[in-house]
């Protein structure tokens, strides 16, 4: 019976891995590396100390997209976003579109209903439109 062993990484072999799935993929990130390559991620981390910078390494650090930097001005801003498009601003269903900017909302404000009054809402309007 043929076990299969597990890869050993060493930097050389995790940098090669890295540009063979950049190439194949057409967005490599380290989200998606953690979901579909998790061995690859777990060993860039422990070599490279994040896996961001084991993507520097290689050369491809530039142009990922970084994480929204949220204020309280730009929460505001996407609700009325929403509402300008008729989108129902209640919690269920922005939920279900965009989970960060209820995290966000609830990071500033407190809670989604604080940031939607604070967006000029009437929020038991809103919650009674579901």
């Amino acid at each position: 019976m043929n076990k299969i062993r597990p890869t050993k990484w060493n930097k050389e072999k995790i940098l090669n891995r890295i540009k063979v799935l950049n190439n194949q993929c057409r967005a490599f990130t380290p989200a998606y590396a953690f979901y579909h390559h998790r061995n690859l991620y777990q060993a860039a981390v422990r070599h490279f100390g994040s896996f961001r910078k084991a993507l520097r390494a290689a050369g491809l650090g530039k142009g990922l997209r970084r994480e929204r930097k949220w204020s309280k001005e730009k929460i505001i801003v996407e609700i009325r976003k929403y509402a300008r498009r008729r989108i129902p601003l209640n919690y269920s269903n922005i939920n279900r579109r965009t989970r960060r900017l209820i995290n966000a909302a609830i990071r500033y404000f407190g809670s989604w209903r604080k940031a939607v009054i604070k967006a000029g809402f009437d929020y038991d309007k809103i919650k009674k439109r579901r």
